[in-house]
């Protein structure tokens, strides 16, 4: 009876260790897909105008600049009022803004990219490989960047 219990033990510390090391491996793989999604973002953002850094850094972190740069009524996409998830055209008012924060890649579960296409600045955040996003849409005005355009986190069906 006793080498039984023996030969569990030292397999139930065997199956522990080995998941332990399991775990450790794919944490590490994360990381390592986190770096790379940074990398990603690097590259946009070194496409941008040297004037957008600092609008954007300000426009996440100072509310009354933030509202003062943002293009009322704005057009975009919410998420339809049955909550299913899928989107229709709104108008945000400044009545109803709702402030919006620095990006936090909520460790690497969502990945920021942006493009440049004729001065339109783009932003989109995504997760689960592009299931769920959502985009902002910037210009400069009167030499001025701006948000012209907001689509709120949305799920896209499957093509």
């Amino acid at each position: 009876m006793q080498k039984n219990l023996f030969k569990f033990v030292i397999l139930f510390i065997a199956l522990v260790s080995i998941f332990y090391f399991m775990r450790k491996i794919k944490m590490g793989a994360s990381v390592a897909n986190a770096e790379k999604a940074t990398t990603t973002t690097e590259v946009y953002l070194n496409s941008l105008p040297d004037d957008f850094y600092p609008f954007y850094d300000k426009f996440h972190t100072d509310s009354l600049f933030q509202v003062e740069h943002i293009l009322f009524p704005l057009q975009g996409i919410s998420k339809s009022s049955d909550s299913t998830k899928i989107g229709e055209k709104t108008e945000w008012k400044l009545e109803n803004w709702v402030l919006h924060r620095p990006f936090n890649s909520q460790e690497g579960t969502f990945k920021r990219e942006f493009t440049n296409i004729g001065g339109i600045i783009t932003e989109t955040i995504s997760a689960n490989g592009g299931l769920f996003s959502l985009e902002k849409r910037y210009v400069k005005l009167n030499n001025e960047w701006h948000l012209i355009y907001y689509q709120e986190l949305l799920m896209h069906s499957s093509q």
